[in-house]
């Protein structure tokens, strides 16, 4: 599905995981794989799922990246933290607050929710992540 693949199927999306995977993160990758290949047309696709320590240049530069874990756990996210349009405290899988006009808008960190953030990878505007 757009912007995740350009082409039928998912062949260039790699699902990119935290280093130490939890079941929690485990059953989100499987879930989206489940949908994303339910909305391909393609019978058979081979979803690729990376730790994120393993994910080098070439394979940031060449796919969609979908990142699964909060910056805390996944280094890779982490890394793209001052690209994305709602970043995450430094160190931290906390939002930074949202100021518009002067009003702050903060998450509840109490509350555990699911955050979507999609921005034009910093290493090949072909793709996103």
């Amino acid at each position: 599905p757009y912007p995740f693949s350009h082409v039928s199927g998912f062949y260039q999306t790699v699902l990119v995981v935290p280093d130490q995977v939890t079941s929690a993160v485990l059953n989100d990758a499987m879930q989206l794989v489940l949908w994303f290949g339910s909305a391909s047309p393609i019978e058979y696709s081979a979803p690729r799922i990376a730790f994120a320590e393993e994910v080098d240049e070439a394979v940031r530069q060449n796919n969609h990246l979908v990142l699964l874990g909060g910056p805390g756990e996944n280094s890779l996210l982490s890394e793209i933290n001052s690209y994305l349009p709602q970043p995450f405290v430094a160190d931290s899988n906390l939002l930074k607050p949202l100021v518009i006009d002067n009003v702050a808008f903060l998450t509840d960190p109490s509350r555990s929710a699911g955050l979507v953030e999609v921005i034009v990878s910093p290493w090949n505007e072909t793709y996103s992540v």
